[in-house]
């Protein structure tokens, strides 16, 4: 019995380095984006925290002043993390859909694969049934030669 070999068994391994390329790409993108996301509720928590009603009694103007300037800078920082949060995301959807498109082009060709091997044992069994015919036919003769 010869041994099954698919002719597209080198594009069938490139297609599965490039699904795990995908793969690999996605999950950086993901943890990217979650430390953009991170850095973004740090700076609004920063934001939070400085928003707070200064208590009744003594202002301090120059306090007052550069907690204003804080604030504002904070939300000039809210503002770009915003736009890296956004892209990152982008990002991350682009991965996304390189990987699917990966998994659906490595489907396709694992299906045909399956659709191959499936005819290679259908002939095999087919000329293995003719052998035995063959055998039996051959054997039946003999039979008949001596009778």
């Amino acid at each position: 019995m010869a041994r099954f070999s698919f002719s597209l068994q080198a594009v069938l391994n490139f297609r599965q380095a490039k699904e795990n390329q995908a793969k690999e790409r996605l999950a950086g993108a993901l943890q990217l984006c979650r430390r953009e996301e991170e850095i973004l509720e740090n700076y609004q928590n920063q934001l939070a925290e400085n928003l707070v009603p200064v208590p009744c009694g003594k202002l301090d103007l120059d306090r007052m002043v550069m907690g204003e300037q804080y604030c504002r800078s904070l939300e000039e920082r809210i503002q770009v993390q915003t736009s890296r949060v956004l892209q990152a995301e982008k990002k991350v959807a682009v991965c996304r859909s390189q990987l699917e498109k990966a998994r659906q082009e490595l489907h396709m060709l694992e299906k045909l694969k399956e659709k191959k091997y499936g005819q290679y044992l259908y002939e095999e069994n087919r000329r293995e049934q003719l052998m035995l015919d063959d055998l039996a036919l051959s054997r039946y003769r003999s039979k008949e030669d001596l009778l």
